[in-house]
């Protein structure tokens, strides 16, 4: 459950959300790193950014001009992509991202701690020297497939945490993980196909997870060599394939 503390929070939902405004045309556009929000220990601060917005006690849902407009796609169906872009130093702590679609993205040193990334898609990213530690990332798609053709979209994930970090029900397509540390992560109904880990760091258990050279209908290249310089002595396994 998502729960940030309230004074983060508090810097969101005051002035009218002009500060919320602020950091949506600036996460759309691949500018925070010149947007404006201020730094938290070397690092635009996005701790606690809600995508959808949430509202202060007694404000009733109404227009609220580009923030809805950003959300939503052209129509207002579906939610936003951001894509073709780089994101450098920014702190998504404690932060809610439901249901965002990344395509394209590289993350260079953004800490997503203890945030919500329910539903979030990941396709033909690049992550470097990352953090999720204790984040929740439920239905979440390391490596989309893409569309309309179905094809794969592998992410890359290098020198990034998932300590403490729940996963469940997610996917992962042909994306490759160099030197990261998944210590104590609840893996849950998991699925990892074509996928590689390279001098990855394991420990904790495993449930109901499958790890296969690749999908059922063999969209992604096929990868028998799945884990390089990876120690599982202090990982269990339950019910795996």
């Amino acid at each position: 459950m998502w729960n940030p503390p309230a004074d983060l929070r508090q810097r969101w939902i005051a002035e009218d959300f002009q500060l919320e405004h602020v950091a949506m045309d600036a996460f759309r556009g691949g500018r925070l790193d010149r947007s404006g929000l201020g730094l938290y220990e070397g690092r635009v601060d996005m701790r606690a950014f809600d995508t959808p917005p949430s509202r202060a006690a007694g404000v009733l849902p109404g227009n609220r001009g580009g923030i809805l407009d950003f959300l939503k796609r052209a129509g207002g169906k579906g939610w936003i992509t951001l894509q073709n872009t780089r994101l450098e130093s920014v702190d998504f702590t404690h932060a809610r991202l439901p249901g965002l679609t990344f395509h394209r993205v590289t993350f260079v040193d953004c800490l997503f701690d203890r945030g919500d990334l329910d539903n979030v898609k990941f396709g033909a990213c690049r992550f470097e020297h990352c953090s999720f530690a204790r984040a929740e990332l439920s239905v979440v798609s390391l490596g989309q497939i893409g569309t309309p053709l179905g094809r794969p979209l592998p992410s890359q994930f290098i020198d990034c945490q998932f300590a403490n970090a729940t996963l469940g029900f997610t996917f992962s397509w042909g994306s490759e993980f160099t030197s990261c540390d998944f210590s104590r992560t609840r893996f849950r109904d998991t699925r990892w196909y074509g996928s590689r880990f390279v001098d990855c760091t394991f420990a904790g258990e495993i449930k109901g997870s499958e790890f296969r050279s690749t999908d059922d209908s063999a969209r992604v290249p096929r990868r028998p060599d799945m884990l390089d310089g990876v120690d599982l002595s202090r990982t269990s396994l339950v019910e795996c394939e």
